[in-house]
């Protein structure tokens, strides 16, 4: 019996030592714990004597699982942990925007309530630049025009026009003008000069007596003036560019006349002073765009297609001329014929 005591005595003693080291390692790696508690734990004794049966312990696979559990746990709660504390900062980020945008609002209130209780001072916005419409103008233009018929293509060398409009809508305007138009061309283009009922021997004697006065071929001068009454339709009357449509009626005076004229007789005609007017009546239109530089000046193009509406051509007198006929006959041809032109302009605004 005694025997056993000392027995006793010698394993408490030496599980006092190991408690110690069993700890240090414990705090250092649980796999050194486990191992340690294994080996001091060993089948003990009880007073009688006997030997306590040990209970079964785990293996260490089941060791080393319980273990990873418990770091996965510790893990996630160390991640829920961040998340929180994300969450929570993004709170208190939202929590101050909020506060600084209350605190603007409030500040704007008060400053609402200020003013509201101050005098009202009104304070407007300059309006935007516009250009602005005067209701008169007098208007120059000149440019070119030409004149083509069946038997004719003429082009005017002078084309000049002076108007003068008012506006009677912010989009129309009626007005009324003068024009003066001058060309040239020469008798031998004329294909209908005739002289069939004259004899072979008559033309060449003829036709030798003209070249020598007036030097093969007469210069034939057209000049025009008509006086039109017009409208124009302008779509825009706010920009700096302002397009319009128009039309136009204008009566027409015109004379045809040789310039050379020097007199002499001939088979019973006089000739040197042939002449021959024409009046008419015609239509026009156009299209075009003003454009304003100031109130005051302002710039326009147009392009304009006119057309008799009748035709007049003087008689000719019982003493004619064939050189006269042809006058006549170019009168007529041309009354016929479409004129076009493209004019550029200069305004007065008033």
């Amino acid at each position: 019996m005694k025997k056993g005591n000392k027995q006793i005595s010698l394993l408490l003693s030496l599980m006092a030592l190991s408690l110690p080291i069993g700890k240090a390692f414990a705090q250092e790696d649980p796999l050194l714990t486990e191992t340690a508690d294994q080996i001091v734990n060993t089948d003990q004794i009880d007073i009688e004597g006997l030997y306590a049966q040990k209970q079964k312990q785990p293996s260490q696979a089941d060791r080393i699982q319980k273990l990873r559990r418990e770091l996965e746990e510790k893990h996630e709660q160390m991640m829920r942990k961040k998340v929180e504390d994300m969450r929570l900062e993004e709170e208190r980020k939202l929590a101050r925007k909020l506060q600084n945008a209350l605190n603007g609002q409030m500040q704007a209130m008060d400053q609402v309530s200020t003013q509201a209780a101050a005098p009202v001072k009104t304070v407007e916005a300059p309006a935007p630049a516009v250009q602005e419409t005067l209701n008169n103008s007098v208007s120059i233009s000149g440019g070119f025009m030409n004149i083509s018929s069946e038997k004719e293509d003429l082009e005017a060398s002078v084309n000049l026009r002076l108007g003068v409009e008012n506006r009677v809508h912010p989009n129309i305007t009626i007005g009324v003008g003068v024009r003066y138009v001058s060309l040239d061309t020469k008798d031998q283009n004329n294909n209908y000069i005739n002289y069939g009922t004259y004899s072979t021997k008559g033309y060449n004697q003829f036709a030798t007596n003209n070249s020598s006065i007036y030097n093969e071929a007469r210069t034939i001068n057209f000049k025009q003036v008509s006086f039109d009454l017009n409208s124009k339709f302008y779509f825009t009357v706010d920009s700096k560019i302002r397009p319009f449509v128009g039309a136009a009626v204008a009566y027409n005076r015109g004379s045809f006349k040789y310039e050379e004229n020097q007199s002499y007789r001939y088979n019973n005609y006089s000739y040197g002073d042939e002449k021959v007017s024409s009046n008419n009546i015609s239509g026009a239109a156009m299209v075009g765009a003003q454009i304003q530089f100031t109130k005051n000046f302002s710039a326009e193009i147009n392009a304009q297609y006119e057309k008799a509406l009748n035709s007049g051509v003087s008689e000719l007198e019982n003493n004619n001329t064939p050189d006269e006929q042809r006058l006549r006959n170019l009168a007529l041809d041309l009354q016929e014929g479409n004129v076009a032109s493209i004019n550029v302009g200069l305004s007065v605004n008033f």
